[in-house]
């Protein structure tokens, strides 16, 4: 009975040793992902909408090294435009602009492995952190499928296409019904 109790207790043991080494490796990887980090240098007023991935979004920008050494910009140019989640910028970039508001001026800085890492790029070093002063301009959404589907659909079939568009349009008086407050009556005694 001794013997059977030791090994249960044993097993027991073994298993909350796995558990503890299996979470202490979790969080040294977890721990060991850089990361970007955001400093709000401008809230916008009213934050009406946000960066999400999929948006086309327009930014001054001004790039420059930790020691401020600015290595690119857009002051006096054109505001560049990037869709987000096409990988058209480095990646630290894309991350430090989801969930801008529009009008928020951001500053982001971007550890090495999240810009140019051990190659670097022309003008930029190895292992470089940059730095972006970031002011969103504008936001494009794509179109929604329910707002495109419909008019695919009444090409293909007029009746599809027509049952599509009511229930986008019936999807769209549901949001607004649940924005609006609703009005309640007090009866005066």
């Amino acid at each position: 009975v001794v013997s059977t109790q030791s090994t249960g207790s044993s097993s027991k043991m073994n298993t909350l040793c796995q558990l503890l080494l299996l979470s202490l490796i979790a969080l040294s990887i977890h721990a060991a992902k850089p990361a970007v980090k955001t400093e709000i240098l401008q809230a916008s007023e009213s934050c009406s909408q946000t960066a999400r991935d999929g948006d086309a979004v327009t930014l001054h920008y001004t790039g420059k090294f930790t020691d401020g050494k600015i290595f690119d910009t857009s002051d006096g140019k054109d505001p560049i435009t990037v869709t987000l989640g096409k990988k058209q910028v480095i990646p630290g970039w894309e991350e430090g602009v989801l969930g801008m508001c529009l009008g928020e001026k951001r500053r982001i800085t971007i550890p090495p492995e999240l810009a140019y890492g051990k190659q670097g790029v022309q003008g930029i070093p190895p292992d470089s952190t940059l730095v972006f002063d970031l002011e969103l301009l504008a936001v494009v959404s794509p179109p929604s499928i329910f707002v495109t589907f419909p008019y695919f659909l009444i090409q293909a079939s007029p009746y599809l296409g027509l049952i599509a568009l009511a229930f986008y349009l019936y999807q769209k008086v549901q949001e607004e019904a649940a924005v609006k407050p609703k009005k309640t009556s007090r009866k005066q005694k």
